[in-house]
C-alpha cells in the first residue's frame, strides 16, 4: 500500500514539475514496494520516465517507459496502461519525434475510449490534436492560405 501510495504522490509531484520531490518518493516507492506489485511498480516506472525526460536522458527515460508499458501489458488496468502510453508520449515530445509521440498518444487513446474514461479520453484527443499540429483546413480557417 504505502509503494502505491508514494507511487501516486511522485506523479502528483512530477505534474506539479517538482521533479526533486518526484524522485524522492519513486525512491521511497521502490523502497517499500515488492515485485509482485505491478501497480506500484508501473506508475513508478511511468513517472520516471517524466522524470528522466525533462533532464534530458531520454534513452534512459524511453527505456523506463516501455517498462512501464510492458508491466501492465498482461494487466486489465486499461487507464495505466494508457497513462504509461502518454509517459512514452511525453518523452518522444521531449525528444522531438513527434511521430512516435502521435503514436504514443493514439495508443492512449484507444485505451482510454476502451475503458469509457471519458475525461482522459478527452484529454489524450487535445494532446493527439496539438502533436499533430494545424491541418489545412485549420489553416485556411486562419487564414495562411488562400
Amino acid at each position: 500500500m504505502r509503494a502505491v501510495v508514494a507511487a501516486q504522490l511522485a506523479e502528483i509531484l512530477c505534474a506539479q514539475r517538482r521533479d526533486d520531490e518526484a524522485e524522492h518518493f519513486i525512491d521511497v516507492g521502490r523502497q517499500n514496494g515488492g515485485r509482485d506489485n505491478i501497480l506500484a511498480q508501473g506508475l513508478r516506472a511511468t513517472t520516471a520516465a517524466k522524470v528522466l525526460a525533462r533532464r534530458n536522458a531520454v534513452e534512459d527515460a524511453e527505456r523506463v517507459a516501455r517498462e512501464a508499458i510492458a508491466i501492465f501489458a498482461n494487466s486489465d488496468m486499461l487507464d495505466c496502461r494508457a497513462d504509461a502510453n502518454l509517459s512514452l508520449y511525453e518523452v518522444f515530445r521531449t525528444a522531438g519525434r513527434q511521430q512516435d509521440a502521435v503514436s504514443a498518444i493514439e495508443e492512449a487513446l484507444r485505451l482510454y475510449t476502451q475503458k469509457g474514461n471519458v475525461a482522459s479520453a478527452t484529454r489524450a484527443r487535445t494532446l493527439l490534436a496539438a502533436c499533430r499540429g494545424p491541418t489545412a483546413t485549420d489553416r485556411i480557417a486562419d487564414g495562411i492560405y488562400t
